[in-house]
C-alpha cells in the first residue's frame, strides 16, 4: 500500500510546492496538506505495518481507496498544466564535436 501512497503524496508535494519531493515517506506525509481523516487512516496503517506479522492481511479503509483513485485521476489532469521542457537531443553535442575536430591543430 505504501508503494502506492508514496508516489501519490509525492505528486501532491509537487503540485503544492512546485519542487522535487523528498524521498522519505514520513516527511512527505507530514509536510503535504491532506485531509485529517485520511491522515488518521494512513497513521493507522503505519502502526499496523509496524506491529503485524510479515504475511498478515490488513484491510484498507474505503477512504484511502477513494483517495488513491481520485488523487491519481486529479494528478494526471494537473500534470497537463505543468510546462514541458524539451530536452535537447544529441545534435548540439555532435555539432560541437564536429566543430572541434574540424579546427586546425594548434602547436604550442
Amino acid at each position: 500500500m505504501f508503494y502506492i501512497l508514496r508516489p501519490l503524496l509525492a505528486g501532491e508535494w509537487i503540485v503544492q510546492f512546485q519542487k522535487m519531493p523528498p524521498t522519505e515517506f514520513l516527511r512527505l506525509l507530514n509536510e503535504t496538506a491532506i485531509d485529517a481523516e485520511l491522515r488518521k487512516h494512513i497513521d493507522d496503517l503505519l502502526v499496523q505495518k509496524e506491529t503485524a506479522v510479515e504475511q498478515a492481511m490488513i484491510a484498507i479503509p474505503a477512504l484511502i481507496k477513494d483517495w488513491i483513485h481520485s488523487t491519481g485521476e486529479r494528478l494526471h489532469k494537473e500534470c497537463e498544466q505543468f510546462p514541458r521542457h524539451e530536452k535537447p537531443g544529441l545534435e548540439p553535442l555532435h555539432d560541437l564535436l564536429s566543430e572541434i575536430l574540424e579546427r586546425p591543430a594548434t602547436v604550442y
